[in-house]
Protein backbone atom coordinates (compact mmCIF):
# COMPACT_ATOMS: atom_id res chain seq x y z
CA UNK A 1 0.00 0.00 0.00
CA UNK A 2 1.11 3.50 -1.16
CA UNK A 3 1.42 6.12 1.79
CA UNK A 4 1.89 10.04 1.11
CA UNK A 5 5.73 9.13 2.02
CA UNK A 6 5.82 6.76 -1.03
CA UNK A 7 4.99 9.94 -3.53
CA UNK A 8 7.62 12.38 -5.25
CA UNK A 9 6.37 15.41 -7.27
CA UNK A 10 6.74 15.57 -10.77
CA UNK A 11 8.87 18.91 -11.54
CA UNK A 12 7.13 19.73 -14.73
CA UNK A 13 3.43 19.44 -13.71
CA UNK A 14 3.35 19.81 -10.12
CA UNK A 15 1.59 15.93 -10.08
CA UNK A 16 2.63 13.50 -7.11
CA UNK A 17 3.85 10.00 -8.65
CA UNK A 18 4.71 6.94 -6.70
CA UNK A 19 8.70 6.68 -6.23
CA UNK A 20 8.61 3.08 -7.54
CA UNK A 21 6.03 2.40 -9.85
CA UNK A 22 3.94 4.31 -12.05
CA UNK A 23 -0.09 4.03 -12.59
CA UNK A 24 -1.56 2.12 -15.67
CA UNK A 25 -5.10 3.12 -15.08
CA UNK A 26 -6.07 3.54 -18.65
CA UNK A 27 -9.41 6.05 -19.02
CA UNK A 28 -9.67 8.28 -21.41
CA UNK A 29 -12.11 10.31 -23.73
CA UNK A 30 -9.50 10.99 -26.14
CA UNK A 31 -9.83 14.80 -25.26
CA UNK A 32 -6.97 15.37 -22.76
CA UNK A 33 -4.32 16.64 -24.53
CA UNK A 34 -6.58 19.08 -26.33
CA UNK A 35 -7.90 20.06 -22.92
CA UNK A 36 -4.90 20.49 -21.34
CA UNK A 37 -3.79 22.94 -23.91
CA UNK A 38 -6.77 24.62 -23.73
CA UNK A 39 -6.58 25.51 -19.98
CA UNK A 40 -2.54 26.17 -20.23
CA UNK A 41 -3.62 28.82 -22.57
CA UNK A 42 -6.34 30.72 -19.80
CA UNK A 43 -4.81 33.27 -17.44
CA UNK A 44 -8.07 32.77 -15.38
CA UNK A 45 -8.57 29.19 -14.50
CA UNK A 46 -11.38 29.42 -11.99
CA UNK A 47 -14.79 28.07 -12.03
CA UNK A 48 -15.86 31.51 -13.55
CA UNK A 49 -13.74 31.91 -16.04
CA UNK A 50 -15.42 33.35 -19.43
CA UNK A 51 -11.70 31.90 -21.56
CA UNK A 52 -13.22 28.62 -21.03
CA UNK A 53 -16.23 29.72 -23.52
CA UNK A 54 -17.09 28.16 -26.03
CA UNK A 55 -17.00 24.63 -25.49
CA UNK A 56 -15.77 22.74 -28.60
CA UNK A 57 -17.70 19.83 -27.44
CA UNK A 58 -19.70 17.58 -24.56
CA UNK A 59 -16.31 16.87 -23.33
CA UNK A 60 -15.05 19.76 -22.97
CA UNK A 61 -18.53 21.13 -21.37
CA UNK A 62 -18.17 18.80 -18.73
CA UNK A 63 -14.86 19.21 -17.81
CA UNK A 64 -14.79 22.80 -17.80
CA UNK A 65 -18.33 23.82 -17.27
CA UNK A 66 -19.71 26.00 -14.03
CA UNK A 67 -22.68 23.69 -13.27
CA UNK A 68 -19.90 20.88 -11.85
CA UNK A 69 -19.30 22.51 -8.27
CA UNK A 70 -22.95 22.87 -7.73
CA UNK A 71 -23.54 19.53 -5.98
CA UNK A 72 -20.78 21.15 -3.32
CA UNK A 73 -22.88 24.26 -2.80
CA UNK A 74 -25.22 22.56 -0.16
CA UNK A 75 -22.62 22.02 2.03
CA UNK A 76 -23.05 25.49 3.63
CA UNK A 77 -21.44 24.53 6.95
CA UNK A 78 -18.88 21.93 5.76
CA UNK A 79 -16.62 23.76 3.28
CA UNK A 80 -14.38 25.98 5.61
CA UNK A 81 -11.32 27.30 4.54
CA UNK A 82 -9.18 24.57 5.89
CA UNK A 83 -11.63 21.85 5.78
CA UNK A 84 -9.79 18.49 4.71
CA UNK A 85 -10.96 16.72 1.50
CA UNK A 86 -10.07 13.23 -0.17
CA UNK A 87 -11.09 13.16 -3.57
CA UNK A 88 -11.16 9.85 -4.93
CA UNK A 89 -11.28 10.34 -8.99
CA UNK A 90 -10.38 13.66 -9.57
CA UNK A 91 -10.66 13.93 -13.38
CA UNK A 92 -9.85 17.09 -14.86
CA UNK A 93 -10.28 19.15 -11.66
CA UNK A 94 -13.95 20.76 -11.93
CA UNK A 95 -14.84 20.09 -8.69
CA UNK A 96 -10.79 20.28 -7.42
CA UNK A 97 -10.75 23.70 -8.52
CA UNK A 98 -14.16 24.32 -6.90
CA UNK A 99 -13.28 23.02 -3.65
CA UNK A 100 -9.72 24.43 -3.86
CA UNK A 101 -11.23 27.80 -4.40
CA UNK A 102 -13.23 27.53 -0.74
CA UNK A 103 -9.79 27.47 0.65
CA UNK A 104 -10.20 23.64 1.17
CA UNK A 105 -7.59 21.19 1.83
CA UNK A 106 -8.01 18.99 -1.11
CA UNK A 107 -5.99 15.81 -1.45
CA UNK A 108 -6.82 14.60 -5.27
CA UNK A 109 -6.81 10.96 -6.58
CA UNK A 110 -6.80 10.92 -10.23
CA UNK A 111 -5.60 7.46 -11.74
CA UNK A 112 -4.65 8.09 -15.11
CA UNK A 113 -1.66 10.20 -15.60
CA UNK A 114 -2.92 12.52 -18.34
CA UNK A 115 -6.14 13.36 -16.49
CA UNK A 116 -4.17 14.07 -13.34
CA UNK A 117 -1.77 16.61 -14.88
CA UNK A 118 -4.69 18.56 -16.34
CA UNK A 119 -6.45 18.61 -12.80
CA UNK A 120 -3.50 20.23 -11.13
CA UNK A 121 -2.71 22.87 -14.09
CA UNK A 122 -6.55 23.76 -13.70
CA UNK A 123 -5.23 23.80 -10.13
CA UNK A 124 -1.96 25.58 -10.47
CA UNK A 125 -2.39 28.88 -8.70
CA UNK A 126 -4.32 27.45 -5.46
CA UNK A 127 -1.87 26.17 -2.74
CA UNK A 128 -4.17 23.99 -0.94
CA UNK A 129 -4.37 21.18 -3.60
CA UNK A 130 -2.41 18.53 -4.23
CA UNK A 131 -2.95 16.00 -6.90
CA UNK A 132 -1.66 12.23 -6.78
CA UNK A 133 -1.42 9.79 -9.43
CA UNK A 134 -2.48 6.57 -8.36
CA UNK A 135 -4.40 3.56 -8.46
CA UNK A 136 -7.35 3.64 -5.82
CA UNK A 137 -6.91 0.14 -4.63
CA UNK A 138 -3.06 0.77 -4.07
CA UNK A 139 -3.22 3.96 -1.16
CA UNK A 140 -3.29 4.22 2.58
CA UNK A 141 -3.75 7.90 3.38
CA UNK A 142 -5.49 7.00 6.45
CA UNK A 143 -2.55 8.23 8.41
CA UNK A 144 -4.54 11.77 7.32
CA UNK A 145 -8.17 12.11 8.66
CA UNK A 146 -10.29 13.84 6.31
CA UNK A 147 -13.60 15.74 6.69
CA UNK A 148 -15.48 14.46 3.41
CA UNK A 149 -14.39 11.83 1.29
CA UNK A 150 -16.14 12.34 -2.15
CA UNK A 151 -16.82 9.85 -5.39
CA UNK A 152 -18.61 11.95 -7.56
CA UNK A 153 -19.18 9.66 -10.99
CA UNK A 154 -16.57 7.60 -9.69
CA UNK A 155 -18.63 4.66 -7.90
CA UNK A 156 -19.92 3.34 -10.86
CA UNK A 157 -16.34 2.05 -12.07
CA UNK A 158 -15.23 0.40 -9.40
CA UNK A 159 -14.92 -2.67 -11.17
CA UNK A 160 -12.14 -0.80 -13.45
CA UNK A 161 -9.31 -0.19 -10.61
CA UNK A 162 -10.03 -3.03 -7.88
CA UNK A 163 -9.21 -6.14 -8.62
CA UNK A 164 -10.73 -9.37 -7.47
CA UNK A 165 -14.69 -9.58 -6.18
CA UNK A 166 -16.90 -6.95 -4.75
CA UNK A 167 -14.95 -4.26 -6.32
CA UNK A 168 -17.98 -1.76 -5.10
CA UNK A 169 -17.15 -3.15 -1.34
CA UNK A 170 -13.61 -2.53 -2.18
CA UNK A 171 -14.30 1.06 -2.81
CA UNK A 172 -16.45 2.08 -0.21
CA UNK A 173 -14.02 0.45 2.06
CA UNK A 174 -11.35 2.45 0.24
CA UNK A 175 -13.78 5.77 1.09
CA UNK A 176 -14.62 4.55 5.44
CA UNK A 177 -10.67 3.84 5.68
CA UNK A 178 -10.32 7.44 5.40
CA UNK A 179 -13.30 8.97 7.06
CA UNK A 180 -13.50 9.40 11.17
CA UNK A 181 -17.33 9.45 13.22
CA UNK A 182 -18.25 12.59 11.88
CA UNK A 183 -16.50 12.64 8.42
CA UNK A 184 -19.43 12.43 5.36
CA UNK A 185 -18.74 10.59 1.90
CA UNK A 186 -20.16 12.57 -0.55
CA UNK A 187 -21.60 10.17 -3.79
CA UNK A 188 -22.83 11.13 -6.80
CA UNK A 189 -23.88 8.42 -9.47
CA UNK A 190 -26.50 8.11 -11.93
CA UNK A 191 -29.63 5.83 -11.33
CA UNK A 192 -30.11 2.58 -13.04
CA UNK A 193 -34.19 3.29 -13.18
CA UNK A 194 -33.45 6.70 -14.10
CA UNK A 195 -36.83 7.90 -15.84
CA UNK A 196 -34.74 9.06 -18.74
CA UNK A 197 -33.58 5.52 -19.37
CA UNK A 198 -37.15 4.66 -19.90
CA UNK A 199 -37.96 7.34 -22.47
CA UNK A 200 -35.26 6.11 -24.67
CA UNK A 201 -32.33 7.21 -23.73
CA UNK A 202 -28.99 5.26 -23.67
CA UNK A 203 -27.16 4.31 -20.84
CA UNK A 204 -24.45 6.88 -20.19
CA UNK A 205 -21.34 4.54 -19.66
CA UNK A 206 -22.34 1.69 -22.45
CA UNK A 207 -24.32 4.07 -24.92
CA UNK A 208 -27.22 1.13 -25.21
CA UNK A 209 -30.77 1.38 -24.81
CA UNK A 210 -32.63 0.08 -21.82
CA UNK A 211 -29.10 -1.74 -20.75
CA UNK A 212 -29.37 -0.62 -17.06
CA UNK A 213 -33.42 -1.04 -16.62
CA UNK A 214 -33.22 -4.30 -17.98
CA UNK A 215 -30.46 -5.10 -15.47
CA UNK A 216 -28.28 -6.62 -17.97
CA UNK A 217 -24.97 -5.86 -15.99
CA UNK A 218 -22.76 -8.51 -15.67
CA UNK A 219 -21.13 -8.78 -12.29
CA UNK A 220 -17.27 -9.47 -12.75
CA UNK A 221 -16.76 -7.54 -15.98
CA UNK A 222 -15.01 -4.47 -16.11
CA UNK A 223 -17.31 -2.37 -17.03
CA UNK A 224 -19.21 0.65 -15.30
CA UNK A 225 -22.18 -0.70 -13.40
CA UNK A 226 -25.23 1.84 -11.86
CA UNK A 227 -27.72 1.31 -8.82
CA UNK A 228 -31.46 1.45 -7.70
CA UNK A 229 -31.79 4.11 -5.17
CA UNK A 230 -32.70 1.28 -2.60
CA UNK A 231 -29.21 -1.17 -3.59
CA UNK A 232 -27.05 1.50 -3.03
CA UNK A 233 -28.39 3.08 0.11
CA UNK A 234 -27.82 -0.89 1.56
CA UNK A 235 -24.47 -1.03 0.14
CA UNK A 236 -23.12 2.21 1.57
CA UNK A 237 -24.74 1.24 4.90
CA UNK A 238 -22.98 -1.77 4.90
CA UNK A 239 -19.72 -0.25 4.65
CA UNK A 240 -21.16 1.04 7.90
CA UNK A 241 -22.24 4.46 7.02
CA UNK A 242 -25.67 3.62 8.27
CA UNK A 243 -27.03 8.00 8.33
CA UNK A 244 -27.83 8.82 5.32
CA UNK A 245 -29.49 11.55 2.86
CA UNK A 246 -30.54 11.57 -0.50
CA UNK A 247 -30.49 14.79 -2.51
CA UNK A 248 -31.65 14.65 -6.65
CA UNK A 249 -29.99 16.56 -9.10
CA UNK A 250 -31.62 17.57 -12.63
CA UNK A 251 -30.72 16.82 -15.52
CA UNK A 252 -28.30 14.94 -13.66
CA UNK A 253 -25.09 15.34 -11.41
CA UNK A 254 -23.31 15.96 -14.91
CA UNK A 255 -24.91 19.11 -15.07
CA UNK A 256 -26.54 19.78 -12.06
CA UNK A 257 -28.89 22.85 -12.40
CA UNK A 258 -31.52 21.83 -9.85
CA UNK A 259 -31.27 20.00 -6.69
CA UNK A 260 -34.17 18.58 -5.00
CA UNK A 261 -34.61 16.70 -1.98
CA UNK A 262 -36.38 14.14 -0.65
CA UNK A 263 -38.99 16.79 1.18
CA UNK A 264 -39.35 18.04 -1.70
CA UNK A 265 -40.94 15.18 -3.76
CA UNK A 266 -43.75 15.60 -0.83
CA UNK A 267 -44.36 18.89 -1.55
CA UNK A 268 -47.83 19.47 -3.27
CA UNK A 269 -47.32 23.02 -3.67
CA UNK A 270 -44.18 23.10 -5.12
CA UNK A 271 -44.91 20.96 -8.11
CA UNK A 272 -41.53 19.90 -8.22
CA UNK A 273 -41.85 18.38 -11.83
CA UNK A 274 -42.70 21.72 -13.11
CA UNK A 275 -39.00 22.72 -12.06
CA UNK A 276 -37.64 19.27 -13.41
CA UNK A 277 -39.24 20.73 -16.37
CA UNK A 278 -37.27 23.42 -16.85
CA UNK A 279 -33.65 21.34 -17.04
CA UNK A 280 -34.89 18.46 -18.97
CA UNK A 281 -33.06 14.98 -19.38
CA UNK A 282 -29.98 14.68 -21.72
CA UNK A 283 -28.84 12.17 -23.97
CA UNK A 284 -24.90 12.16 -24.06
CA UNK A 285 -25.26 9.23 -26.70
CA UNK A 286 -27.08 10.53 -28.94
CA UNK A 287 -30.10 13.31 -29.51
CA UNK A 288 -33.08 10.50 -29.93
CA UNK A 289 -37.00 11.43 -29.54
CA UNK A 290 -38.56 10.48 -25.89
CA UNK A 291 -41.31 8.53 -25.53
CA UNK A 292 -42.95 10.56 -23.45
CA UNK A 293 -42.96 13.85 -21.61
CA UNK A 294 -40.87 13.39 -18.88
CA UNK A 295 -42.23 16.15 -16.46
CA UNK A 296 -46.32 14.56 -16.79
CA UNK A 297 -44.75 11.30 -15.59
CA UNK A 298 -43.08 12.85 -12.52
CA UNK A 299 -46.21 14.28 -11.94
CA UNK A 300 -47.97 10.61 -11.34
CA UNK A 301 -44.58 9.02 -9.66
CA UNK A 302 -44.79 12.30 -7.38
CA UNK A 303 -48.70 11.13 -6.62
CA UNK A 304 -47.59 7.42 -6.13
CA UNK A 305 -45.19 8.73 -3.78
CA UNK A 306 -42.33 6.92 -5.86
CA UNK A 307 -40.68 9.88 -7.65
CA UNK A 308 -37.55 9.99 -6.08
CA UNK A 309 -36.82 6.53 -7.07
CA UNK A 310 -36.94 7.26 -10.80
CA UNK A 311 -34.29 10.31 -10.26
CA UNK A 312 -31.90 10.57 -13.45
CA UNK A 313 -28.99 10.41 -10.63
CA UNK A 314 -28.22 10.87 -6.92
CA UNK A 315 -26.38 13.07 -4.73
CA UNK A 316 -25.94 10.77 -1.42
CA UNK A 317 -24.72 12.12 1.51
CA UNK A 318 -23.70 9.78 4.06
CA UNK A 319 -21.73 9.02 7.64
CA UNK A 320 -21.25 7.31 10.71
CA UNK A 321 -22.42 10.38 12.67
CA UNK A 322 -25.17 12.62 11.97
CA UNK A 323 -25.98 13.76 8.61
CA UNK A 324 -28.18 17.07 8.85
CA UNK A 325 -31.36 17.71 7.31
CA UNK A 326 -31.90 20.37 5.07
CA UNK A 327 -33.40 23.74 5.35
CA UNK A 328 -34.24 23.84 1.80
CA UNK A 329 -36.34 21.98 -0.66
CA UNK A 330 -35.07 22.80 -3.93
CA UNK A 331 -31.57 25.05 -5.06
CA UNK A 332 -31.78 26.45 -9.02
CA UNK A 333 -28.62 27.52 -10.48
CA UNK A 334 -27.98 29.67 -13.30
CA UNK A 335 -24.28 29.87 -13.88
CA UNK A 336 -23.95 30.27 -17.96
CA UNK A 337 -24.10 34.06 -17.63
CA UNK A 338 -21.04 36.26 -17.01
CA UNK A 339 -19.92 35.57 -13.63
CA UNK A 340 -21.38 38.80 -12.38
CA UNK A 341 -24.70 37.59 -13.01
CA UNK A 342 -24.80 34.37 -12.18
CA UNK A 343 -26.94 33.32 -9.45
CA UNK A 344 -28.24 30.76 -6.75
CA UNK A 345 -32.26 30.45 -6.00
CA UNK A 346 -33.18 28.33 -2.90
CA UNK A 347 -37.45 27.44 -2.37
CA UNK A 348 -37.48 26.70 1.67
CA UNK A 349 -40.48 26.97 4.20
CA UNK A 350 -39.34 29.89 6.56
CA UNK A 351 -40.17 29.87 10.49
CA UNK A 352 -43.94 30.41 9.83
CA UNK A 353 -44.21 27.37 7.44
CA UNK A 354 -44.70 28.97 4.25
CA UNK A 355 -42.62 28.54 1.75
CA UNK A 356 -40.22 31.37 0.64
CA UNK A 357 -38.06 32.28 -2.83
CA UNK A 358 -34.60 33.48 -1.71
CA UNK A 359 -32.02 34.48 -3.99
CA UNK A 360 -28.23 35.57 -4.42
CA UNK A 361 -25.27 35.98 -6.18
CA UNK A 362 -22.54 33.20 -6.85
CA UNK A 363 -19.73 35.67 -7.68
CA UNK A 364 -21.09 38.65 -5.98
CA UNK A 365 -17.39 39.70 -5.88
CA UNK A 366 -16.66 39.88 -9.79
CA UNK A 367 -16.85 43.09 -11.20
CA UNK A 368 -20.52 44.01 -13.23
CA UNK A 369 -19.57 43.99 -16.81
CA UNK A 370 -20.08 46.79 -19.19
CA UNK A 371 -23.21 47.06 -20.74
CA UNK A 372 -22.52 48.33 -24.46
CA UNK A 373 -25.14 50.69 -25.89
CA UNK A 374 -27.53 50.43 -23.75
CA UNK A 375 -27.77 50.03 -19.69
CA UNK A 376 -28.86 46.35 -18.47
CA UNK A 377 -29.70 46.28 -14.72
CA UNK A 378 -29.52 42.91 -12.98
CA UNK A 379 -31.35 43.29 -9.30
CA UNK A 380 -32.49 40.11 -7.59
CA UNK A 381 -35.48 40.27 -5.01
CA UNK A 382 -33.74 38.79 -2.09
CA UNK A 383 -36.92 37.25 -0.40
CA UNK A 384 -40.09 36.90 -1.98
CA UNK A 385 -42.81 34.57 -1.21
CA UNK A 386 -43.29 31.65 -3.13
CA UNK A 387 -46.18 31.27 -5.92
CA UNK A 388 -48.37 28.41 -6.31
CA UNK A 389 -50.14 27.15 -9.34
CA UNK A 390 -49.30 26.01 -12.83
CA UNK A 391 -46.59 27.69 -15.01
CA UNK A 392 -47.69 28.69 -18.25
CA UNK A 393 -45.07 26.80 -20.21
CA UNK A 394 -45.91 23.89 -18.87
CA UNK A 395 -49.84 23.80 -20.04
CA UNK A 396 -48.62 24.93 -23.37
CA UNK A 397 -46.27 21.92 -23.42
CA UNK A 398 -48.91 19.59 -22.10
CA UNK A 399 -51.09 21.19 -25.14
CA UNK A 400 -48.92 19.53 -27.92
CA UNK A 401 -49.01 16.00 -26.21
CA UNK A 402 -52.72 15.63 -27.82
CA UNK A 403 -53.43 14.37 -30.75
CA UNK A 404 -54.88 14.85 -34.26
CA UNK A 405 -56.63 18.23 -34.75
CA UNK A 406 -57.24 19.16 -30.81
CA UNK A 407 -53.84 20.23 -29.90
CA UNK A 408 -53.35 23.64 -32.00
CA UNK A 409 -56.72 25.10 -31.22
CA UNK A 410 -55.82 24.62 -27.00
CA UNK A 411 -51.96 26.00 -27.79
CA UNK A 412 -53.54 28.47 -29.51
CA UNK A 413 -55.93 30.05 -26.85
CA UNK A 414 -52.54 29.74 -24.78
CA UNK A 415 -50.58 31.54 -26.78
CA UNK A 416 -53.33 34.74 -27.41
CA UNK A 417 -53.75 34.60 -23.36
CA UNK A 418 -49.87 34.95 -23.48
CA UNK A 419 -49.67 37.89 -25.76
CA UNK A 420 -52.99 39.40 -24.34
CA UNK A 421 -51.09 39.32 -20.88
CA UNK A 422 -48.36 41.47 -22.66
CA UNK A 423 -50.80 43.65 -24.42
CA UNK A 424 -52.35 44.37 -20.89
CA UNK A 425 -49.13 45.69 -19.33
CA UNK A 426 -48.18 47.50 -22.29
CA UNK A 427 -48.47 50.97 -23.56
CA UNK A 428 -48.49 52.12 -27.23
CA UNK A 429 -46.86 48.42 -28.27
CA UNK A 430 -44.12 49.02 -25.84
CA UNK A 431 -43.49 47.02 -22.63
CA UNK A 432 -41.24 48.61 -19.62
CA UNK A 433 -37.73 47.51 -19.76
CA UNK A 434 -38.62 45.25 -16.89
CA UNK A 435 -41.08 42.99 -18.79
CA UNK A 436 -37.72 41.73 -21.04
CA UNK A 437 -37.49 38.17 -19.41
CA UNK A 438 -42.26 37.80 -18.98
CA UNK A 439 -41.83 33.74 -20.85
CA UNK A 440 -43.92 31.64 -20.23
CA UNK A 441 -41.53 29.84 -17.83
CA UNK A 442 -41.63 32.82 -15.92
CA UNK A 443 -45.44 33.01 -15.83
CA UNK A 444 -47.63 31.34 -13.47
CA UNK A 445 -50.88 30.96 -13.44
CA UNK A 446 -51.96 31.34 -9.48
CA UNK A 447 -55.38 31.11 -8.15
CA UNK A 448 -55.50 35.26 -8.52
CA UNK A 449 -54.84 34.75 -12.40
CA UNK A 450 -51.36 35.23 -14.48
CA UNK A 451 -48.38 36.80 -12.36
CA UNK A 452 -45.06 37.28 -13.83
CA UNK A 453 -41.91 36.31 -11.79
CA UNK A 454 -38.15 35.87 -11.50
CA UNK A 455 -38.14 39.64 -12.74
CA UNK A 456 -34.32 40.16 -13.02
CA UNK A 457 -33.83 41.95 -15.68
CA UNK A 458 -34.30 45.75 -16.23
CA UNK A 459 -33.35 46.84 -19.51
CA UNK A 460 -33.25 50.96 -19.26
CA UNK A 461 -35.82 51.46 -22.80
CA UNK A 462 -39.27 50.57 -23.88
CA UNK A 463 -39.10 46.77 -25.15
CA UNK A 464 -41.49 46.21 -28.48
CA UNK A 465 -43.92 43.56 -27.36
CA UNK A 466 -43.15 41.39 -30.87
CA UNK A 467 -39.70 41.32 -28.70
CA UNK A 468 -40.95 39.80 -25.84
CA UNK A 469 -43.08 37.12 -27.34
CA UNK A 470 -40.88 36.16 -29.68
CA UNK A 471 -38.71 35.24 -26.83
CA UNK A 472 -41.38 33.11 -25.40
CA UNK A 473 -41.98 31.35 -28.60
CA UNK A 474 -38.26 30.57 -29.22
CA UNK A 475 -38.40 29.27 -25.37
CA UNK A 476 -41.22 26.66 -26.03
CA UNK A 477 -40.32 25.85 -29.86
CA UNK A 478 -36.58 25.01 -28.45
CA UNK A 479 -38.03 22.95 -25.44
CA UNK A 480 -40.22 20.42 -27.66
CA UNK A 481 -39.88 18.09 -29.64
CA UNK A 482 -40.45 18.10 -33.34
CA UNK A 483 -42.38 14.92 -33.56
CA UNK A 484 -44.99 17.04 -31.16
CA UNK A 485 -44.55 20.78 -32.59
CA UNK A 486 -45.81 18.65 -35.94
CA UNK A 487 -49.34 19.85 -34.45
CA UNK A 488 -48.96 22.89 -35.18
CA UNK A 489 -50.33 23.73 -38.57
CA UNK A 490 -47.79 26.39 -39.97
CA UNK A 491 -44.11 25.72 -41.48
CA UNK A 492 -42.28 27.70 -39.31
CA UNK A 493 -42.06 29.29 -36.12
CA UNK A 494 -42.47 33.06 -37.20
CA UNK A 495 -45.54 32.34 -39.69
CA UNK A 496 -46.95 30.73 -36.16
CA UNK A 497 -46.16 33.95 -34.49
CA UNK A 498 -48.03 35.59 -37.19
CA UNK A 499 -50.92 34.33 -36.85
CA UNK A 500 -50.65 34.68 -33.05
CA UNK A 501 -49.90 38.68 -33.95
CA UNK A 502 -53.10 39.09 -36.54
CA UNK A 503 -55.72 37.58 -34.28
CA UNK A 504 -54.34 40.87 -31.73
CA UNK A 505 -53.83 43.40 -34.77
CA UNK A 506 -50.29 43.44 -34.00
CA UNK A 507 -47.62 44.74 -36.57
CA UNK A 508 -44.86 41.57 -37.86
CA UNK A 509 -42.98 42.92 -41.15
CA UNK A 510 -39.45 42.74 -41.66
CA UNK A 511 -38.43 45.41 -40.54
CA UNK A 512 -39.81 44.77 -37.12
CA UNK A 513 -37.93 41.58 -37.22
CA UNK A 514 -34.70 42.84 -38.01
CA UNK A 515 -35.21 45.12 -34.95
CA UNK A 516 -36.34 42.82 -32.79
CA UNK A 517 -33.58 40.39 -33.40
CA UNK A 518 -31.33 42.77 -33.37
CA UNK A 519 -32.13 44.15 -29.50
CA UNK A 520 -32.18 40.87 -28.81
CA UNK A 521 -28.72 39.82 -30.00
CA UNK A 522 -27.85 42.84 -28.21
CA UNK A 523 -28.74 42.11 -25.08
CA UNK A 524 -27.87 38.84 -25.40
CA UNK A 525 -24.30 39.82 -25.98
CA UNK A 526 -24.16 42.17 -23.04
CA UNK A 527 -25.29 38.98 -20.22
CA UNK A 528 -23.58 36.07 -21.75
CA UNK A 529 -19.72 35.45 -21.89
CA UNK A 530 -17.86 35.44 -24.83
CA UNK A 531 -21.29 36.16 -26.92
CA UNK A 532 -21.65 37.72 -30.41
CA UNK A 533 -24.17 39.74 -31.54
CA UNK A 534 -24.19 38.86 -34.76
CA UNK A 535 -23.77 35.12 -34.02
CA UNK A 536 -26.91 34.93 -32.17
CA UNK A 537 -28.63 36.98 -34.35
CA UNK A 538 -28.26 34.24 -37.10
CA UNK A 539 -29.19 31.67 -34.92
CA UNK A 540 -32.50 33.52 -34.40
CA UNK A 541 -33.43 33.87 -37.72
CA UNK A 542 -32.44 30.43 -38.50
CA UNK A 543 -34.90 29.51 -35.58
CA UNK A 544 -37.58 31.52 -36.89
CA UNK A 545 -37.32 30.20 -40.32
CA UNK A 546 -36.93 26.37 -39.55
CA UNK A 547 -39.75 23.91 -41.00
CA UNK A 548 -41.63 23.17 -37.99
CA UNK A 549 -43.09 19.75 -39.75
CA UNK A 550 -40.14 18.39 -41.05
CA UNK A 551 -39.29 15.53 -38.74
CA UNK A 552 -35.14 14.91 -38.90
CA UNK A 553 -33.74 11.44 -37.79
CA UNK A 554 -33.14 12.35 -35.00
CA UNK A 555 -36.03 14.11 -34.31
CA UNK A 556 -34.43 17.37 -32.47
CA UNK A 557 -33.71 20.81 -33.99
CA UNK A 558 -30.04 20.99 -32.54
CA UNK A 559 -30.37 24.89 -33.00
CA UNK A 560 -33.50 25.18 -31.43
CA UNK A 561 -32.09 23.11 -28.33
CA UNK A 562 -28.91 25.53 -28.47
CA UNK A 563 -31.02 28.24 -28.62
CA UNK A 564 -32.96 26.92 -25.76
CA UNK A 565 -30.38 26.11 -23.27
CA UNK A 566 -29.04 29.12 -23.84
CA UNK A 567 -32.58 30.86 -22.89
CA UNK A 568 -32.56 28.76 -19.95
CA UNK A 569 -29.50 30.56 -18.35
CA UNK A 570 -31.43 33.82 -17.78
CA UNK A 571 -33.11 31.67 -15.26
CA UNK A 572 -32.81 29.91 -12.20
Amino acid sequence: MLTKADFRVDSGSGVWFPRHQQPDFGYSDGTESALLKKIEACKDRSVFSEEFFPFADWSEEYHLCRDRGNLFRIFDEELKPGTRIFELGAGCGAITRFLGEKGCHVTAVEGAPARARIAKARCADLPGVQVFCANFQDLDFSADSFDLVTLIGVFEYSALFFEGSSPFEKSLALARRHMSEKSLLVLAIENQLGLKYFNGMKEDHLGKRFFGINGLYQMGKKTAQTFTRRTLSEMVHAAGLKNQRFYYPFPDYKIPKLLLTEEAFRCDPLKPNQLINGFKSRDYGSESAPLFHEASVFEGLQEEGIASSFAHSFLLVASQGQVARPDWMARLYATGRKAAFSTETMIREDQNGKMVVEKGLLAARTPVPESGKFTVVHSLRQKAPFLEGFLMSYEMERTLLLEGSRAWPLLKDLLVNYLDFLVFRSQDGALPGGWFDAIPSNIVKTSAGLVYFDDEWTIHRSLPIQLVFMRGMVALFGTVESSWVKQVPHRSLEETMKEIFESKQIAWNEQIRADVLGLDSEIHEVIFPRASASSYRDELASVLDRDLNRVRLKNRYPILGKIKRRLLRFKA
